[in-house]
C-alpha cells in the first residue's frame, strides 16, 4: 500500500511540475501531435514554439493546450479573475474555459494559476507560460497565417469588438503573439505555414461532398433559429463542425436537438445505408479544424420524422461536434441544430 501511495504522489507531482522541468519536446514518436507534414521547415516551428524533429516535421511541445495559443516565457501583468494554487497547466485553462470573462491564463514555475479578464502586452517573463483563450464556439481555428494585408488591430482583451467586428464585414482573425488583426480573406486557400499566428475563421466550418466547397458560416440557414428554412440533403455527405460545444460551461456533456422533415437518425449501432444523420465528436487531438481522425458516436435519446435529440459526453474537453448526413432519395430535411 505505501508503494502504491508513493507512486501515485511521485506522479501527481511530474503532473504538476513537467512543464517546467521537462524537456518540452522529449516526447516519443507514437505519442506526438503533428502540425503540417514532414516538408515543414524549422523556423516555421520554432517561431510558434513548436518542436521539430528532421525527417518528421513539426510538433506540438508539452506546453500547448488544445484551444490555447501559447507564448512562452511572458506575462500579463494584473487584471486576474482567479488565482489558484498547485494547478497542473491544463487544469489551468480547462477553469479558464468554463469563466466566459476569461481571455488568458499564465502559469508559474511554482504552478500558481492565474486567470486573467485584460492582458494589454505581454511582457517578457522566464517564470511564467501565458496561454490565449481561443476555445469559443463561434470560432473555428488553424495553426498558421493567412496571406493579404490587414485593417483592424485589436489586443486581446478586445476580443470581442474583434468578433462582431468580423462577423458585421465578414472577415477573419488572426492571432499573433501580441494582438489580434481582422483579415479578408474567409478561405482556405490563403492559409500559409506561418506558425507563430493562429487563423480563426468566424462561424462553424460545412463541407458539402456534392460541390467539395468548404466554408465557414455564422448565420447559416441551419442554425439561424428559424425552423421555416431548411437544408434538403442530396446524396453526397453534407458536414458541420461546430467548434467548443461546452466553451463557457462547467460540464462535459452537452445535447444536440436537431429539428426538419423526413428525418432518420441513426445511433453508433447503425450504419448510413440509404439516408440517415449521424451526431458524433472527436476522440484525437484536433491540431487544426478537420472532418478526418477518430470519433466516438454521440447517444440518440428521441426521435421522429421532425426531430431527433442527441446526448454527448467527452472525457474532459469537446474541441468540436459533428453533425453529418446524406439522402439518395433527397427528400430529407434538416431546419435547424440547437446544441445546449
Amino acid at each position: 500500500m505505501n508503494n502504491l501511495i508513493i507512486i501515485t504522489l511521485t506522479s501527481l507531482l511530474q503532473q504538476l511540475s513537467f512543464c517546467f522541468y521537462d524537456n518540452p519536446c522529449d516526447i516519443p514518436e507514437n505519442s506526438r501531435i503533428r502540425i503540417g507534414d514532414s516538408s515543414i521547415m524549422v523556423s516555421n516551428c520554432n517561431s510558434g514554439f513548436h518542436c521539430y524533429d528532421s525527417g518528421y516535421g513539426c510538433f506540438l511541445n508539452r506546453f500547448q493546450r488544445s484551444g490555447f495559443m501559447l507564448i512562452e516565457a511572458h506575462d500579463c501583468a494584473s487584471n486576474d479573475i482567479l488565482n489558484v494554487s498547485h494547478q497542473s497547466p491544463t487544469h489551468c485553462t480547462d477553469s479558464c474555459s468554463t469563466e466566459p470573462s476569461c481571455i488568458a491564463t499564465t502559469i508559474s514555475v511554482n504552478n500558481s494559476c492565474f486567470l486573467k479578464h485584460k492582458c494589454m502586452l505581454p511582457e517578457s517573463n522566464s517564470q511564467v507560460f501565458l496561454h490565449i483563450r481561443l476555445r469559443d464556439n463561434r470560432l473555428t481555428c488553424f495553426i498558421g497565417g493567412l496571406n493579404g494585408g490587414h485593417q483592424n488591430t485589436y489586443e486581446f482583451h478586445e476580443k470581442e469588438t474583434a468578433i462582431a467586428t468580423a462577423i458585421a464585414d465578414g472577415k477573419t482573425l488572426v492571432y499573433r503573439q501580441n494582438n489580434i488583426r481582422l483579415k479578408t480573406s474567409q478561405t482556405l486557400q490563403d492559409m500559409k505555414d506561418d506558425y507563430e499566428k493562429t487563423v480563426c475563421f468566424v462561424g462553424n466550418m460545412i463541407k458539402d461532398d456534392s460541390t467539395g466547397l468548404i466554408t465557414f458560416q455564422y448565420n447559416h440557414i441551419l442554425f439561424d433559429k428559424q425552423q421555416d428554412t431548411c437544408h434538403i440533403f442530396k446524396k453526397q455527405l453534407f458536414k458541420v463542425r461546430f467548434p467548443w460545444p461546452t466553451s463557457n460551461k462547467v460540464e462535459s456533456n452537452f445535447k444536440v436537438e436537431i429539428f426538419g422533415q423526413q428525418l432518420f437518425c441513426i445511433n453508433d449501432k447503425q450504419t448510413f445505408e440509404n439516408k440517415g444523420i449521424h451526431v458524433y465528436t472527436p476522440i484525437d487531438y484536433q491540431v487544426t479544424a478537420e472532418f478526418n481522425g477518430n470519433f466516438v458516436s454521440c447517444s440518440l435519446t428521441a426521435q421522429n420524422s421532425t426531430f431527433c435529440n442527441y446526448s454527448c459526453l467527452c472525457n474532459s474537453v469537446c474541441q468540436a461536434v459533428y453533425i453529418v448526413g446524406y439522402d439518395q432519395f433527397q427528400t430529407m430535411k434538416i431546419c435547424e441544430i440547437t446544441i445546449f
